[in-house]
């Protein structure tokens, strides 16, 4: 499904990573991870603006709040 498409609500890609679509104007890409037996969320960057965070970066920086 495309991005620019999706109607709200949250799209998970696979190992944590999920689209988030709030509104026809609002979506983000998030991460959910564990730290200390606890579940924990990440905000990746926007996803229907200009300078939008794509699919393949959300992918890569997915891991980063992990270490």
């Amino acid at each position: 499904m495309k991005v620019k498409l999706a109607p709200p609500a949250r799209y998970h890609d696979g190992d944590g990573l999920a689209l988030l679509v709030r509104s026809v104007e609002s979506a983000f890409w998030m991460f959910r991870y564990m730290r200390d037996g606890r579940s924990r969320e990440a905000g990746l960057g926007r996803a229907r603006v200009r300078n939008a965070v794509p699919l393949s970066v959300a992918r890569e920086n997915g891991a980063a709040p992990c270490s």
